[in-house]
């Protein structure tokens, strides 16, 4: 098994990012409320 070994401060920074809101993305809002090709019937 392989690992990656960073400063604690930098994991401390990626655990933050992970337990932070997700952000606000338009394209991919829009993408997800686009009917698919499948369902426009």
């Amino acid at each position: 098994m392989n690992r990656i070994e960073v400063p604690l401060e930098v994991y401390a920074e990626f655990l933050a990012l992970l337990d932070a809101p997700a952000q606000s993305n338009e394209k991919l809002s829009r993408l997800m409320n686009t009917p698919q090709p499948w369902e426009s019937k």
